[in-house]
């Protein structure tokens, strides 16, 4: 699982992923997750960020 939160601490949303990520990142325009996914073979995904309340 992923949290969101805002830079007072409040979450935002929550993610979640069947894939056991790593290496996390946020875009420099805040609108994109980039991890490692650790498979067999390490993949690079993605995910948007929505930005919306759960």
């Amino acid at each position: 699982m992923i949290y969101q939160i805002d830079w007072d601490g409040n979450p935002v949303i929550k993610y979640e992923t069947d894939l056991p990520l790593s290496q996390i990142c946020v875009s420099n325009s805040d609108d994109m997750v980039y991890a490692i996914a650790n498979r067999e073979e390490n993949l690079l995904v993605e995910f948007a960020l929505s930005g919306g309340n759960e």
